[in-house]
């Protein structure tokens, strides 16, 4: 019973009117009500109750001529009593009513609430929802009221009761959602107001509005989706600041979280240095050290991080005196070994697999595509079968000539898939599935026409002809087919040892066995990371190759058990255990803590593991508030386990939620941030932004640099130096333009200058010799300084050369193996969009001037695409020919420039090798030769239009003038040579060409005109 004051812990009785009891004698239906402290007793039916205050729901007075009637209801019954004098009753509902009022105002959820009511009714603080459930509590007290007959007069008459009073006021909507959002929009501008000295001081810089609001909004979980240079850091040191000034933290209730020792030594230095009163109690910490921390108490020991954690070397050599010990115990684990690299070392895939050629070029580009015998092959099929007939000692020739010359003006000369000279066998792999399907950028019509030719081609000359086909690879029966042809020809087979084949593997210069090594160090890693289990693995969407990932794990799990033994052995744990441990010991309750707030910074890096942790600690306290900022277009690490979807459905992830905008950037100027935000949006997937930018300037402010420029004036020998030469020229270029800028503004200090590559220097061929001090030495205004995109990350400078913009290097094409991509989170359906967003951070580096440098005869994708972009954005040369023709044959490429061993420059599709279109380059201008009609080659640049005629019996060479003996001027092929087998001895007159060459003209001319 709750304590009661003493006017409401005396007892009141009240009999039947007296008429009522003489009328009642013989009946005996006299009563007595008795209110005694917190407890109403009656007879009912001639049935003694006790009925406690706080169960009455409501009381009713029914007023009649000589005596009245009282209605009592609880939850469950109803009580009418009858024969009482009206003025006592009243007098009995008004004990009634204060004494319900007495025990709701001593009640430890009256206290709760008029705590919360009293904030409601200053004005002044920001409710979270979870703030305000306890408000919403109010139509509950009102409705109970309003059931006891209690109404504002008889409130104001009892004395000061503020929650009552309130809750009288107050509607459903009031206390909704909307409505708390409602009081909330009034609340910001007095909190901004109250607080904007502290706000103008926090930093070194007044904070912006919008940082300032998201300092003031206070809810359950508020996401600020921040751009580059947006001030992140400032944001999170003023809403830290914030909550000690504003009294609703004191300096232990607050965890900030960030996820590097780097982050989170740079958050603590701010910290000291802007918020000196919060001592050592506010500490920054990364998400590995919290964990740790949380696993040392639950368990009472500290365990010892492993040297495996920090030095991957030692790891490496781990794994692999494992492999060595597995191999040397069990030959089942041997032939497994040398199985998965003859079968498996390359992901099952086929054309079909892919929707679109782009699709299909990334895979390729992400395959080693290298036999055993060290060969370069096309797809994964033919990279199988070239395996298996290794390994069954099946000597074979791959693309050889057909040995009858097919060469004509509509075909090229004939070369199978395989030849196996011992049964003088023909293999080709065709890409179709069991329908005879291509896949769907692939001419299917053409495709089926060619491979219709080719059987009646082997018939007509009586050669033999096999086949294999995609679907065998999906379906897990190449091998099963390859042995069936080799039976059937009778062609000898012999098992190669394994052993030998080992050693031949380990030996290797294509370092098969390293790059096996380095892909079990990595699953190691994000599989423990991820908390996954091997059932999970098995059970994953048939997106991969399933025998393959088979293969992988029967030959991981051995490994992972003898690392797992040797952690538990040594008594020691790595980063992996020390997020998973700590998630545990979070959900059981084993860790206790005194944290309101949790601040995270860089939130679009969360990892599945993090993000399990985050939430664990999130639910161990009820009115736990998460405040995280971030930037979605820079989101780089998803091939460390980030998952961007804890970003960009915050919302869903951690509900309820509110997400707000940091909208102006104080590093880069409009143009920078114009182009940038262009490229990075190109991606739908990306949240769109509004993003202004304090500096304004007119002009251009990205130039791209052609290498090739440069290399017709350098006198070397080796085209490796000639091209490195031409980078350093080109280096040199834009840093001398930077340091005249610096003179212009009479610079006392050196300008920063960043050097940006999409790998370390080390490992850029045209770029690894580069002197930084050098640099330097000749450009004293600038220090100059190398970093890879990755590690450019919160880093900026005034001037970013981007460096070694390359096809296959930026963006890369060393995508995930897709045994890793089992362990991270789904790849985004855009192409190559992880790489994008990490382009754009580079970009984003510079505060004034960008300078990308590249060479034009092997392009990036992303700088053809920037080259399109206007002259507002960018500044380029006029003869920049990148980007400008696209592929005839698969419509979606374009033409790029490469330059042959003998220095010939040549076109390829940039879609190479999905799309295999070549062209040969004008000897007018040097732009692509296309093919009209299988007769003609006209220039694709539209001011030449230079026209040679194709042979017309080898359809390869190109006709040009001879003499005969006679002086006498004919044409002949360029394929003519004398004795060679494949000579062409086609040749017309020049009356004959001159008619081909008008013919051609005329093409051309409709060619142009379309």
């Amino acid at each position: 019973m709750n304590k009661l004051t003493p006017q409401l812990q005396r007892e009141h009785n009240l009999s039947t009117h007296p008429f009522y009891d003489l009328w009642g004698i013989l009946r005996r239906r006299s009563n007595t009500i008795t209110l005694s402290p917190g407890l109403l007793v009656f007879k009912h039916r001639g049935v003694s109750v006790q009925l406690p205050v706080d169960d009455i729901r409501n009381v009713k007075l029914n007023r009649k001529w000589l005596y009245s009637d009282i209605t009592i209801g609880t939850e469950s019954a109803s009580y009418r009593l009858k024969g009482f004098n009206f003025q006592q009753l009243e007098m009995l509902l008004q004990k009634i009513q204060r004494t319900a009022l007495g025990i709701f105002q001593h009640s430890a959820e009256w206290r709760e609430l008029l705590a919360v009511v009293k904030r409601y009714q200053k004005g002044n603080h920001y409710f979270s929802s979870w703030e305000w459930r306890s408000l919403s509590q109010l139509v509950l007290v009102k409705q109970r009221l309003e059931e006891l007959a209690i109404d504002a007069d008889f409130i104001s008459r009892e004395g000061d009761s503020p929650i009552a009073q309130l809750a009288l006021k107050l509607s459903t909507a009031d206390v909704s959602e909307s409505g708390r959002n409602h009081f909330n929009e009034q609340v910001i501008p007095q909190l901004l107001s109250s607080y904007e000295t502290f706000f103008d001081r926090i930093e070194s810089q007044p904070l912006s509005a919008p940082q300032r609001k998201a300092c003031v909004t206070n809810e359950d979980h508020t996401l600020v989706v921040a751009g580059a240079g947006t001030g992140k850091t400032s944001t999170l040191i003023g809403k830290a600041g914030y909550l000690l000034k504003a009294g609703l933290a004191q300096p232990e209730n607050i965890l900030m979280l960030a996820f590097g020792n780097k982050a989170a030594r740079e958050m603590a230095e701010r910290i000291s240095e802007r918020l000196p009163e919060s001592g050592d109690k506010l500490k920054a910490t990364t998400f590995h050290a919290f964990g740790n921390r949380i696993v040392a108490q639950s368990v009472g020991v500290k365990r010892s991080l492993t040297r495996f954690a920090e030095q991957d070397n030692e790891l490496r050599q781990f794994i692999e005196s494992m492999l060595e010990a597995e191999i040397s115990l069990s030959d089942d684990y041997k032939t497994k070994l040398v199985k998965y690299f003859v079968c498996y070392s390359t992901p099952g895939r086929c054309e079909y697999d892919f929707n679109a050629i782009e699709e299909y070029q990334e895979f390729l580009q992400s395959c080693r595509l290298i036999t055993l015998t060290g060969e370069w092959v096309k797809s994964v099929g033919e990279l199988r079968v070239a395996n298996y007939l290794y390994l069954y000692s099946v000597p074979f020739m791959y693309e050889a000539n057909y040995e009858i010359s097919t060469a004509t003006i509509e075909r090229r000369q004939y070369k199978p898939d395989f030849y196996l000279p011992g049964s003088k066998t023909y293999i080709e792999y065709l890409g179709v599935d069991r329908e005879m399907r291509t896949a769907p950028f692939v001419d299917q019509a053409a495709y089926l026409e060619g491979l219709a030719w080719k059987r009646k081609l082997h018939k007509q000359h009586n050669t033999r002809l096999e086949e294999l086909y995609s679907y065998q690879l999906s379906e897990g029966t190449l091998e099963e087919n390859i042995l069936d042809i080799l039976n059937r020809v009778q062609e000898p087979q012999r098992l190669r040892d394994t052993d030998t084949l080992l050693d031949e593997l380990k030996n290797s210069g294509s370092s098969p066995w390293q790059g096996f090594i380095d892909l079990m160090l990595r699953f190691l890693s994000l599989f423990k990371e991820g908390q996954f289990s091997f059932s999970d693995l098995l059970a994953s969407p048939q997106r991969i190759d399933m025998g393959r990932t088979q293969a992988f794990i029967a030959l991981f799990k051995p490994v992972y058990d003898a690392y797992e033994a040797h952690l538990k052995e040594q008594k020691e744990m790595d980063f992996s255990d020390m997020i998973a441990e700590a998630t545990v010991a979070l959900q059981e309750g084993q860790f206790h803590h005194c944290y309101d707030y949790v601040l995270v910074d860089e939130f679009q890096d969360l990892s599945g593991g993090r993000g399990k942790l985050l939430k664990a600690l999130l639910a161990t306290r009820d009115n736990m508030r998460l405040f995280a900022v971030g930037d979605d277009w820079q989101a780089i690490y998803r091939f460390n386990g980030s998952d961007l979807r804890f970003f960009t459905r915050f919302d869903h992830q951690f509900s309820p939620a509110k997400m707000l905008p940091l909208d102006k950037s104080y590093r880069f100027n409009n143009r920078i941030h114009e182009l940038s935000s262009t490229f990075v949006t190109r991606n739908p997937a990306q949240l769109k932004k509004e993003i202004t930018t304090h500096v304004q300037v007119e002009h251009a402010a990205v130039q791209l640099l052609d290498i090739q420029e440069k290399i017709p004036n350098i006198n070397l020998a080796d085209r490796n130096q000639r091209k490195a030469e031409a980078y350093h020229q080109q280096i040199k270029r834009a840093l001398a333009r930077c340091q005249s800028r610096e003179l212009r503004l009479n610079s006392t200090r050196r300008a920063p200058v960043m050097l940006i590559g999409r790998y370390r220097l080390e490992n850029m061929r045209d770029l690894k010799e580069l002197d930084l001090k050098a640099l330097m030495t000749e450009f004293p205004l600038l220090d100059i300084q190398y970093q890879t995109a990755h590690s450019s990350k919160g880093l900026e400078a005034n001037y970013v050369l981007l460096l070694g913009l390359e096809k296959g290097s930026f963006p890369s094409a060393k995508e995930n193996d897709e045994l890793i991509d089992l362990l991270l989170p789904e790849q985004e359906p855009y192409l190559f969009a992880e790489e994008r967003r990490l382009f754009y951070v580079a970009v984003t580096r510079a505060r004034h001037y960008v300078f990308m440098i590249f060479d034009s005869h092997n392009t990036s994708a992303f700088v053809e695409e920037i080259a399109r972009m206007g002259k507002q954005l960018i500044t380029k040369s006029d003869s920049l020919e990148i980007g400008q023709w696209s592929c005839p044959e698969c419509q979606s490429g374009s033409l790029t420039s490469r330059v042959s061993r003998y220095d010939k420059k040549f076109y390829v599709c940039s879609h190479s090798p999905a799309c295999d279109y070549m062209a040969s380059a004008c000897k007018e201008c040097s732009s692509p030769m296309v093919m009209h009609n299988g007769i003609q080659r006209i220039c694709a640049n539209p001011d030449c239009q230079e026209v040679e005629i194709v042979c017309r019996r080898c359809g390869l060479g190109t006709m040009i003038k001879r003499k005969n003996n006679d002086g006498g001027v004919f044409y002949g092929c360029t394929r003519y040579r004398r004795g060679e087998a494949d000579c062409c001895y086609e040749n017309i007159t020049s009356e004959e060409y001159e008619c081909r060459v008008g013919t051609a003209k005329q093409h051309a001319e409709i060619m142009q005109e379309k």
